[in-house]
């Protein structure tokens, strides 16, 4: 449920706020989800940030997405597009 409410606004750009609190709360949980659920939280929370023009932290996200699956092309491009 938090991943879905973090996706949506990432997605739609809406609910930001409760977004980005939800998807934090997910990724601290790290080693108690599935690698590829923590991979798109990263990579949602990166969104969310580089809709915010908050690029160096997009960047980041991006990057910690990148180190748990090397083969995420998202966020391959979208750490490409924030550089």
């Amino acid at each position: 449920t938090w991943y879905q409410i973090g996706r949506l606004a990432a997605v739609s750009n809406t609910y930001v706020k409760e977004g980005e609190e939800y998807l934090i709360k997910l990724v601290s949980l790290d080693a108690q989800i599935n690698s590829n659920t923590l991979a798109w939280a990263h990579f949602r929370l990166g969104t969310i940030y580089e809709n915010k023009s908050s690029l160096e932290a997009a960047k980041e996200q991006y990057q910690m997405t990148l180190n748990i699956d090397n083969k995420h092309d998202e966020a391959k491009k979208a750490l490409a597009r924030v550089k």
